[in-house]
């Protein structure tokens, strides 16, 4: 089948995908060892079917945040690494948004870009359940659906479109301080 617009999520032993499978919205949780090859299982289910999520990672939760599925959704919820289970609401987004792209540092999930241009970086607590907060620094564009990656002391926003041309931009942002980004 075709998988477009699904995340992933990584515990110590598991790969972990969510979103879109075949078109389709779905809101299982498929689980897949870093083991031993074999096809992924159903470990939960989100709240809600939808595509266009952002997933985020912690020591022991998957995180995933916005998304559609007709309509955009502002939901944070988590599940836990150490046994199957559905995901549990811990926070809200400050408005429904769909294409983002996420980092993780060891105690927050990032969030930057969306589905129509942003250059606004959120951030929301590994620690302690909540809503997302707007950081003080921005990144210096507005990306349409980009990609996210970690390192242990920056995120990274990169790729995806800028008023809809395609973007090789790649810009990091401090996970430490609360300055603006750099291409």
């Amino acid at each position: 089948g075709r998988n477009g617009f699904t995340v992933g999520q990584s515990s110590g032993t598991h790969g972990y995908a969510n979103g879109v499978l075949s078109g389709s919205y779905h809101d299982f949780i498929g689980k897949y060892s870093f083991f031993s090859d074999g096809n992924a299982e159903n470990s939960g289910s989100l709240s809600s079917a939808r595509s266009t999520v952002a997933g985020n990672s912690s020591y022991t939760h998957g995180y995933v945040s916005g998304g559609t599925s007709g309509s955009l959704s502002d939901t944070i919820e988590k599940f836990t690494f150490s046994s199957n289970s559905d995901t549990s609401d811990v926070g809200n987004l400050p408005a429904g948004e769909r294409g983002l792209a996420s980092s993780s540092s060891d105690t927050y999930g990032y969030l930057t870009g969306n589905d129509s241009g942003s250059n606004v970086i959120k951030a929301f607590s590994f620690v302690s359940d909540g809503d997302a907060v707007v950081k003080t620094a921005t990144l210096s564009t507005s990306y349409e659906y980009p990609t996210g990656n970690s390192s242990n002391t920056h995120g990274y926003t990169s790729g995806g479109k800028i008023s809809a041309v395609n973007s090789n931009n790649i810009e990091k942002y401090s996970f430490v301080s609360d300055t603006n980004s750099r291409s």
